[in-house]
């Protein structure tokens, strides 16, 4: 049974997550996925920083109201016992797990619903806003090795009422769910407050894009190449404190092996892009001058003065990616699974 947290404040922000390489590192190729369900909680390995961002954005900033954490993931219920072990090994008490539920496709013959994840997360991602305060924003976790930006995106337009039943129904007829999803999806949405909810949409990087074929969603999506870009962000957005992104720094480089030189790099990158302003730069240098500085992080006064200098380098006009008027969903869908499936044919002709 999950463990969730004991916390009764009430909700102040709501994160949702994917699991597979946004959370877990896990390897999916074939002569490797049969090992999984056997792997003990310390064999899985985290994406770097992950658990350590997702502590700190539960721990957040205000005392008034509390986090609230849900994960929906494309792995069979089959897993659940294997990854409710695995949180509790981490630390990590979430609020609720979906998972797919292949072996009940399997035995209906829904073989389209074995790959395809719109027609799966969508329904689930409305149903789960059903009932929320229009008030309460939230910020989502994905990697693009799947259709995380697209899921995401059409559904923070469903629920500010940017789009309604029609895109949703073309979208999900494109992509090849089955209509009892199309009726779930409809259903929920017609239930929600409309609001412009999500915030954010952070895309860990995994499979070698390049950040700027995301540009189409708008600054909404940020794709990160590290979970530090995203704690950099997410202090800019006052969901972090400086010391929280010392603590993913910190993470990062004891634990998973990355250097002060690789992060360095990683912030350069992310103001470069826009999603990170030298205005929260600043900020950030000022406020890491009360925070310490744990070994092996390089000296605080030398990192403020290596970012400080970093940041003077930046060019000033950058910016994120504009706002669209509205996201051409069918064809970004389109551009996005010729690419997929470019990239998957590259893979296997390199195996």
């Amino acid at each position: 049974m999950l463990e969730t947290t004991k916390d009764t404040r009430p909700i102040r922000h709501i994160y949702r997550w994917d699991l597979d390489k946004t959370y877990l590192d896990t390897d999916l190729r074939l002569h490797r996925i049969w090992k999984i369900p056997f792997e003990a909680p310390s064999a899985k390995r985290n994406v770097p920083g992950a658990v350590r961002l997702l502590k700190e954005l539960m721990a957040g900033q205000d005392p008034s109201g509390r986090a609230k954490v849900t994960f929906i993931s494309a792995s069979p219920h089959q897993l659940r016992r294997s990854i409710e072990a695995k949180f509790r090994y981490d630390d990590i008490y979430p609020d609720q797990l979906y998972l797919k539920p292949n072996l009940q496709n399997l035995i209906q013959l829904r073989w389209k619903a074995l790959r395809e994840h719109v027609g799966y997360k969508l329904p689930l991602l409305l149903e789960a806003r059903v009932g929320v305060p229009s008030s309460i924003r939230e910020t989502c976790f994905g990697d693009d090795a799947e259709s995380d930006a697209l899921i995401y995106s059409l559904y923070a337009d469903l629920v500010a009422g940017r789009i309604g039943d029609f895109t949703l129904t073309r979208m999900l007829h494109a992509v090849g769910a089955y209509e009892d999803a199309v009726v779930r999806a409809r259903s929920a949405r017609r239930k929600i407050v409309p609001a412009d909810a999500l915030q954010s949409i952070f895309i860990h990087m995994t499979v070698g894009n390049d950040p700027d074929v995301f540009r189409p969603f708008g600054p909404r999506v940020i794709p990160v190449h590290s979970y530090f870009q995203a704690a950099l962000c997410l202090f800019g957005q006052e969901h972090l404190t400086a010391a929280a992104v010392v603590n993913v720094a910190h993470d990062m480089i004891a634990n998973y092996g990355f250097t002060a030189a690789r992060l360095a790099e990683d912030f350069k990158d992310i103001l470069r892009r826009g999603f990170f302003t030298r205005e929260s730069a600043k900020s950030l240098g000022e406020a890491v001058r009360s925070v310490a500085f744990p070994d092996p992080l390089p000296p605080r006064d030398e990192t403020i003065e290596m970012l400080t200098k970093l940041a003077a380098d930046i060019p000033p006009e950058v910016a994120p990616p504009p706002e669209p008027v509205l996201i051409d969903y069918p064809t970004v869908a389109e551009t996005m699974y010729r690419r997929a499936r470019r990239e998957t044919l590259r893979s296997r002709r390199l195996r």
